[in-house]
């Protein structure tokens, strides 16, 4: 899976975590409210392992053009 989805899949997460703790707040649950903080915080770990990803790969791709270029010389 792209990093941009699996980004994209953590924002979503932790908007349904945020919502859920935001609810079990309101309701007085704090079951809901732990639940929603937890997935939350996955959601934001989930983009940060994304980013670190598409960052290695980027990296990745810089080092493998630079050993072409140096091949080609």
């Amino acid at each position: 899976m792209g990093a941009f989805k699996e980004e994209a899949k953590g924002a979503a997460q932790q908007v349904k975590g945020t919502a859920k703790e935001t609810a079990g707040k309101a309701i007085g649950n704090p079951g809901l409210q732990v639940k929603g903080n937890i997935e939350k915080n996955v959601g934001k770990v989930r983009q940060a392992a994304a980013r670190r990803m598409e960052a290695l790969k980027g990296s990745v791709q810089e080092s493998q053009g630079k050993i072409r270029r140096k091949a080609n010389e």
